[in-house]
């Protein structure tokens, strides 16, 4: 990890000197105009599922990963998570998504906004728990809400493990999530 030191123009007309942010060595961070927040969100929204739906206009997944990443550094160093938050659902999905495609340091550091945001509602805790187990999968720990597939050793998508089904089946019902069987079933994933 790198510390990065930059400026931000503010919305009261000052900048912000004084601004650290701890930084992956893979991503740069910028000034960004933070009236243009809703509109570099659903830029990065388009290009975040473009990708993963193989538009190959936008570059590589990693490429664009990358780039999105250091978009919503830059946003929460220059205008904080309230702004994305006001920009509206959308663009605070798409921050969401952005952290949840990303390396496993990145969702831990940006972990808490999205927490946060789900005990406010303001991001539906049954999304919020996607990244949850996303990173428990990614430190090698048994999944909570059974959210996480992976390819098997024969190509085949399977469902990554987890603590107890009958306590991932429980946890889903609490949120009024989709049944596990059902959620499985679209993802034409075989429940073990």
């Amino acid at each position: 990890m790198i510390l990065a030191f930059f400026s931000c123009d503010r919305e009261d007309g000052g900048t912000d000197t004084d601004s650290d942010v701890e930084v992956d060595a893979r991503c740069v961070s910028y000034s960004v105009d933070c009236d243009q927040v809703r509109y570099h969100l659903i830029q990065a929204f388009e290009t975040d599922q473009g990708v993963r739906n193989g538009i190959e206009i936008y570059g590589t997944m990693e490429d664009v990963d990358r780039a999105n990443q250091e978009l919503l550094i830059s946003i929460l160093q220059c205008c904080g998570p309230e702004k994305i938050v006001s920009a509206g659902d959308r663009p605070t999905l798409t921050a969401f998504l952005i952290a949840q495609h990303a390396p496993i340091d990145f969702q831990l550091r940006y972990a808490p906004i999205f927490k946060n945001w789900a005990s406010e509602g303001i991001l539906p805790y049954r999304t919020f728990v996607l990244m949850i187990d996303r990173m428990r999968m990614h430190q090698g720990e048994q999944q909570l809400y059974g959210t996480q597939v992976i390819s098997n050793d024969e190509g085949k998508m399977e469902l990554y493990k987890v603590d107890d089904l009958e306590k991932v089946r429980l946890r889903r019902d609490s949120l009024n999530m989709e049944t596990l069987e059902n959620y499985l079933k679209r993802l034409d994933v075989i429940l073990p």
